[in-house]
């Protein structure tokens, strides 16, 4: 992994912790779940605008290509009476 680079889990294992941060986080009432992958050919770091929604594969705000999503991180997104808070994964 570069320096600087976040990590990213393998699909099933993100899937679960994702999961997990929703019930921990109110339920998918309450909090959202924004997946993220990095782009195979120019390394950006890309984010699905669809939440709780894992695509097998997502396309590069950058350059534009179609990676096959292997792993990924997430952020969590949690809107209650406290205001709107966004957790990463290892918060959540």
């Amino acid at each position: 992994m570069a320096e600087g680079k976040i990590k990213d889990f393998p699909r099933d294992m993100v899937i679960e912790m994702a999961e997990s941060a929703i019930e921990k986080n109110g339920g998918p009432e309450k909090a959202k779940v924004f997946f993220k992958f990095y782009c195979e050919v120019c390394g950006g770091r890309c984010t699905f605008n669809e939440p709780n929604e894992l695509f097998e594969t997502g396309i590069c705000y950058k350059c534009g290509h179609e990676t096959v999503v292997n792993e990924a991180g997430f952020m969590v997104i949690i809107e209650d009476r406290n205001g709107r808070r966004t957790l990463t994964e290892a918060e959540a």
